[in-house]
């Protein structure tokens, strides 16, 4: 006989992030945007976990269907588009200019004495 687990009714802005997905700063952008309830308990501020699945809800809601229904606002994919049939050509290999020697040329009297 296991009791179910116990939800919380309100939790700190750290957890409430962990429950809504995103990170900090983006909760507190919500939480002033007045997107979830809050109170204060003393001097801590809670946030109420009903609030947090509601907004998840009305995401969800907004957003239903498949993406072919409702194609990404992007347009593509991500990265640098491919070049179509036309615009390709074939590669060429770079050719390099012959290197200058990097030994000093001997004078021909010197090498011809030795």
């Amino acid at each position: 006989m296991s009791n179910p687990p116990i939800t919380p009714f309100a939790v700190r802005p750290r957890e409430g992030k962990l429950l809504a997905g995103c990170g900090e700063t983006e909760f507190y952008k919500r939480l002033n945007a007045g997107r979830y309830e809050s109170f204060l308990d003393g001097t801590s501020r809670l946030v109420t976990v009903a609030s947090i699945i509601a907004d998840q809800k009305r995401l969800l809601a907004a957003t239903s269907g498949t993406p072919r229904d409702k194609p990404s606002k992007r347009g593509g994919g991500p990265g640098r588009p491919k070049k179509s049939a036309q615009e390709k050509q074939p590669r060429r290999k770079a050719q390099r200019s012959p290197k200058p020697s990097k030994r000093k040329a001997q004078p021909a009297e010197a090498s011809a004495t030795t």
